[in-house]
C-alpha cells in the first residue's frame, strides 16, 4: 500500500507539472510550479495516510461503519493535524522554508481523489479478505 501511496504522490506531481505548463526539467526547481507540485506531492502523501490510519483500525469492518465513530481521540488529531498541514502550505514563513506554494481550491480536488482512490483499493481488499476468510 506504501508503493500506492508513492506511485499516487508522483503521479499528482507530474499531472499538476503538466497542467500548469512547467517542463518537467531540473530548470523547473526554482519555478513556483515546481514549489506548489511539491506541496501537492506532501498533501498527498498526508492525506493518504490519515486514511491508511482511519483504515487499519479494523481489519474487518469497513470505514463506512460505526467504528468509525468510536475513537473521537483518533478523529479529532486527525482534524488537528490536517489544521497543521494547512498552515505549512498557506502561512508565509513555514511555506517558504519548507519551499512550498499555496495551492488553489483545484489542487485539493487531486489530493481528495488520490485519497479516495487510496481508499477504494483499501476496501477492495478488505473485502477479498473478507470473502477469503468467509469460504474457511
Amino acid at each position: 500500500m506504501g508503493t500506492l501511496i508513492g506511485l499516487l504522490a508522483f503521479s499528482n506531481f507530474y499531472l499538476f507539472m503538466g497542467r500548469s505548463g512547467a517542463p518537467f526539467t531540473f530548470a523547473s526547481v526554482t519555478t513556483l510550479q515546481y514549489a506548489a507540485a511539491t506541496a501537492i506531492s506532501y498533501a498527498t502523501i498526508v492525506f493518504c495516510q490519515y486514511v491508511n490510519i482511519l483504515q487499519r483500525r479494523s481489519t474487518r469492518h469497513t470505514l463506512f461503519s460505526p467504528i468509525f465513530f468510536s475513537n473521537p481521540i483518533l478523529l479529532y488529531s486527525t482534524l488537528i493535524s490536517a489544521g497543521l498541514v494547512l498552515i505549512l502550505i498557506y502561512v508565509p514563513g513555514i511555506r517558504d522554508f519548507l519551499s512550498f506554494a499555496p495551492l488553489r481550491s483545484g489542487d485539493w480536488l487531486y489530493i481528495f481523489a488520490a485519497a479516495g482512490l487510496y481508499l477504494f483499493f483499501f476496501e477492495v481488499l478488505k473485502l477479498v479478505k473478507r470473502r477469503i476468510s468467509l469460504r474457511n
